[in-house]
């Protein structure tokens, strides 16, 4: 084999050849990367969203549970912040307890025990228990996610233990 010859047979690979290939997929990786990464991201805010939703729910069925064995029920508003006390027959051991519902200033909805902490969801915009339809309460939860958007759940609860007062008198 004649050394010419050698040099036309055009087996292998280039330095620009692999320049070329570098220089593709740096172009391919450096418009796909954003990409990607924005796509973690939507589905990091909707779980988010979900999470937040989710624990809303949540908190109304923990106070659902209780609430439907209350026997008294007293609404109070101590330096602008909401705290609706009600007292029941805890589902768990059957005792009459006393049981809070506390509006944080820092935007926090407390349930709470005899004191103890029961359950707290962050983010609330609003919470009401509307008692004019007696026995009929009608509790209603708005909570804003971290895009801003509201997040409204609302519970019908018939409380038939607690005593209506007589307007009459």
């Amino acid at each position: 084999m004649n050394k010419n010859e050698h040099l036309l047979d055009n087996n292998g690979i280039t330095l620009i050849e692999i320049l070329m290939s570098v220089i593709i997929l740096g172009l391919v990786m450096a418009i796909a990367t954003p990409m990607i990464i924005k796509t973690f991201n939507i589905v990091e805010d909707s779980s988010v969203r979900i999470t937040q939703n989710r624990m809303a729910d949540i908190m109304l069925e923990d106070i659902s549970k209780y609430f439907k064995s209350a026997v008294s029920f007293e609404e109070n508003t101590i330096n602008g912040l909401e705290i609706y006390k009600f007292e029941a027959f805890s589902p768990q051991d059957g005792n009459k307890k006393n049981y809070k519902i506390i509006e944080t200033s820092d935007s926090k909805l407390e349930f709470r025990e005899n004191g103890k902490l029961i359950r707290k969801i962050d983010s609330v915009d609003d919470f009401d228990i509307n008692k004019d339809n007696s026995p009929l309460y009608i509790f209603k939860l708005r909570v804003i996610n971290q895009s801003e958007e509201i997040i409204i759940k609302q519970l019908n609860l018939d409380a038939r233990n607690i005593a209506v007062e007589d307007e009459y008198n």
